[in-house]
């Protein structure tokens, strides 16, 4: 039988420590929705018209490895990196881990450029966006009916629309960094930055044909979702607090003989929690900074592929050494599920966020400097700085280049 002592020294041992030696790498997914080309609705995974069909051709042209289930298909690149679906429809590409910013901007750029013009020969667009501008929600089904996906839609489907909307029709860019060699005190840091994150890559404001008001609709869809597994986590030490915030939440997988759902911490009151449901548990929640052996940064709406270098360099050139970490928390000051909201709804235009997200540009962008030509192309920094440029300086200014 399962036990707090042992919970906190798996999470201790699985989570919040490092499962390898060597230098620091980085990997990231990025989601991207497939919509008609012409009738701008999404587009269905099974059927003639549907983007399965073209990922099987390509599959067979490239020589990748095709696993998973038919209902949940999963294809293995030569490269390491994987496809799948998300339950809406979406298209997740998750790369493997590179010893360098430049390597993954490259790598996300050739996978892109090798799906475009295939799905745009099937009258496919493929949208980096943090929420489908167009579809309707009523036009949006659960394509993904699988066991897990199920569960989850009728977990979420009982506290209201906001799980519908973010299991069918949000997109992000998750980028999975080290936990470096203070993985606490990295802990700490990402929590701290997630707003400024949100906003610096909010592209999300029209949902179902109109404009919401909201810079992130995506981010604002995570914080009407359910808080007992989102947001930030701003107590320390990060075992006590993730442990505490994991047992609190509701095991969506099951439900009592009477309908309810209970808390992880419920059923492992009761002797009724396996290694398994753990696991499985862990899985289900979404946190901004979910700890996983590495830290999943997940406050990015998804974005074009031509933009994924400002993400990357920012990350990278904020953790790029202890000094640079250090400076970069007394910025962003403590985590705040408050400023969270204000960065969804106003996202540089509040002001508290765009000057912590300014002063956080700029720091990464000088730490990132200092590793051209090693570690960072020159045309990846000019490209993350002319991103920076537009959405804070405005176009042309040339401060971030």
């Amino acid at each position: 039988m399962l036990t707090l002592d042992w919970l906190a020294d798996d999470l201790r041992r699985t989570v919040f420590s490092a499962h390898r030696q060597g230098p620091p790498r980085i990997g990231a997914e990025l989601e991207l929705i497939p919509v008609g080309a012409a009738s701008r609705r999404i587009v269905p995974i099974a059927g003639e018209a549907g983007t399965l069909r073209v990922l099987y051709d390509l599959a067979r042209q490239h020589g990748w490895d095709v696993a998973g289930s038919a209902e949940a298909p999963m294809f293995r690149l030569p490269g390491g990196g994987t496809i799948t679906y998300e339950p809406g429809g979406q298209i997740e590409y998750s790369s493997p881990p590179f010893p360098s910013p430049s390597a993954l901007i490259a790598n996300l750029a050739s996978v892109v450029s090798t799906l475009r013009d295939p799905f745009a020969a099937a009258g496919v667009e493929l949208l980096g966006v943090g929420i489908d501008p167009e579809t309707p929600p009523a036009e949006a089904p659960l394509q993904l009916r699988t066991d897990r996906y199920l569960r989850m839609d009728d977990y979420f489907g009982r506290l209201g629309p906001a799980g519908a909307r973010m299991m069918r029709q949000t997109a992000a860019f998750q980028v999975a960094v080290e936990l470096g060699p203070d993985p606490m005190a990295r802990w700490r840091l990402l929590n701290a930055i997630a707003p400024e994150v949100i906003a610096l890559f909010a592209n999300s404001s029209r949902y179902a044909g109109q404009e919401t008001g909201y810079a992130s609709y995506r981010a604002a869809a995570w914080r009407s979702l359910d808080s007992s597994r989102t947001g930030v986590l701003n107590t320390a030490p990060p075992v006590a607090s993730y442990l505490e915030f994991a047992l609190a939440a509701p095991d969506m997988m099951r439900r009592t003989d009477d309908g309810r759902y209970r808390s992880f911490c419920g059923w492992l009151m009761r002797g009724e929690a396996t290694e398994a449901q753990w696991r499985t548990h862990l899985s289900t929640l979404f946190p901004e900074v979910r700890p996983r052996g590495y830290f999943e940064v997940r406050s990015a709406d998804a974005m074009a592929v031509e933009d994924v270098a400002a993400p990357i360099v920012l990350l990278w050139g904020l953790l790029s050494d202890p000094a640079t970490e250090r400076t970069a928390l007394e910025v962003a000051g403590q985590p705040s599920a408050e400023r969270l909201v204000r960065a969804g709804e106003c996202g540089l235009g509040d002001g508290e966020v765009r000057r912590r997200a300014e002063e956080l540009v700029n720091l990464a962008l000088r730490a990132a400097e200092r590793m051209v030509p090693d570690q960072l192309r020159r045309q990846d920094l000019e490209r993350a700085g002319e991103y920076f440029g537009r959405v804070i300086a405005g176009v042309g200014t040339g401060r971030y280049i």
